[in-house]
């Protein structure tokens, strides 16, 4: 099973982009690991009649992210081969400091 869970903080402000297939979010999620962190990539496409809130996504915001890890290559624009590891989000909560989350689109 392909699966992802993980608490990071924004290291920008996420951006709404339009893409041939339709609307995604996205932004560079930091996640701890051991003493150092990660920055992964974390989008999610959006629905005709989803209206992200992005002003809840904001560089430094502390986010849990659900979803799937994807692995891709591709050829930069100076000809090397790159890859990439993204997180395709289901789901995407505001981490509060208080127990109680809610849930927001991501």
């Amino acid at each position: 099973m392909n699966s992802f869970c993980g608490v990071g903080r924004l290291k920008y402000d996420a951006e709404l982009i339009q893409t041939d297939s339709g609307r995604v979010l996205s932004s560079l999620v930091e996640f701890p690991c051991g003493k150092y962190s990660t920055g992964i990539r974390v989008f999610r496409f959006l629905s005709a009649d989803e209206n992200p809130m992005q002003e809840d996504f904001k560089s430094g915001a502390r986010v849990s992210v659900q979803g799937r890890i994807q692995s891709r290559s591709f050829t930069a624009k100076d000809g090397t081969k790159k890859y990439s590891v993204e997180i395709n989000a289901n789901e995407a909560f505001d981490s509060f400091e208080e127990s109680t989350s809610e849930s927001i689109e991501f």
